[in-house]
């Protein structure tokens, strides 16, 4: 995406790479940010940028619905923060944000706190959705995603909370591991709550970590999110957005399979809209007409 915010010493904005929301309550909908960066000027002051997408200051209530964050980078200069997915930073500890059937995957930020979402003030809530493959490096150094994913997904701060609001609740969603998926600057007044419901497991979406490339030492070539492809892996298929047409081509080898995301979401959401008719996918397609299906499910939706 064009750089945007506040751009101090860098070719992007430091507060939201993409997209930033300020003081302003925000349905986000449909939306694929993808292959985006954003670059904090390392001043050494307090103030946290970054963010592929940044919702900030009075824009309590904001929600995202199947929206997709894939293939960003973020770097935070001494003494900033940085995520490469999402920032928030609210007015308020009890100020909120959203996240439904979104999917967070292969997204890097160096030198950060957080590779796919990042909240230093506010409470946000995430449901239905996917973190997958999201690192953060301690240098800026290459980043090879077909290695093992060694960053946190999810980071809490403590820094500007003055009450025990601020924090992320998850539920109804998949994370790499339940043993280090995030970190929390100060458990006394930030938190990280996971839900019954959280599991972990690979994802099986359609692009793997193979097909994505980040380096900081070829700016101009830092991302390569060729033909990212955000549906799961279902051995009914899918069919396919823009042409209305049938797809029932797995990815092969040990990766082929129905995914794990499949009908996995809250029974109590909307599935009006799935091609099966059934409880609702997790990530970006569910509950629409392009969402996959897994084997011995059938289509009750026709696309022409």
């Amino acid at each position: 995406g064009p750089p945007s915010g506040n751009p101090i010493g860098g070719r992007s904005g430091t507060r939201g790479g993409s997209l930033r929301i300020a003081n302003a309550k925000t349905l986000v909908k449909g939306c694929g940010f993808v292959g985006n960066r954003v670059i904090s000027h390392g001043d050494g002051s307090p103030v946290y940028v970054g963010g592929t997408v940044a919702v900030s200051d009075s824009s309590g209530g904001s929600v995202f619905q199947n929206c997709a964050f894939v293939g960003n980078e973020a770097y935070g200069g001494t003494g900033n923060g940085a995520s490469a997915g999402v920032l928030v930073y609210l007015n308020s500890d009890t100020a909120t944000c959203a996240f439904t059937n979104c999917t967070f995957a292969y997204n890097g930020s160096y030198m950060g706190n957080g590779g796919a979402l990042c909240v230093y003030r506010g409470k946000t809530y995430v449901r239905n959705s996917i973190f997958h493959g999201d690192v953060v490096a301690a240098t800026q150094t290459f980043i090879n995603w077909g290695g093992p994913y060694t960053g946190h997904e999810l980071y809490v701060s403590k820094a500007v909370s003055t009450s025990p609001g601020t924090g992320i609740e998850v539920d109804y969603s998949i994370l790499p591991s339940l043993e280090s998926p995030y970190v929390v600057d100060g458990a006394d007044l930030g938190r990280v709550l996971l839900g019954g419901n959280v599991g972990t497991a690979d994802p099986l979406l359609m692009t793997n970590a193979c097909a994505i490339t980040i380096s900081s030492q070829i700016p101009s070539f830092a991302i390569k999110p060729v033909g990212i492809n955000f549906h799961l892996q279902g051995k009914g298929g899918y069919l396919d957005e823009i042409t209305g047409e049938r797809v029932t081509r797995l990815a092969g080898g040990a990766r082929a399979g129905d995914s794990p995301a499949i009908a996995a979401g809250d029974p109590l959401s909307d599935c009006s809209k799935q091609p099966s008719g059934k409880r609702v996918n997790l990530g970006f397609y569910g509950n629409t007409p392009w969402a996959s299906v897994a084997v011995g499910q059938q289509f009750l939706l026709i696309i022409r």
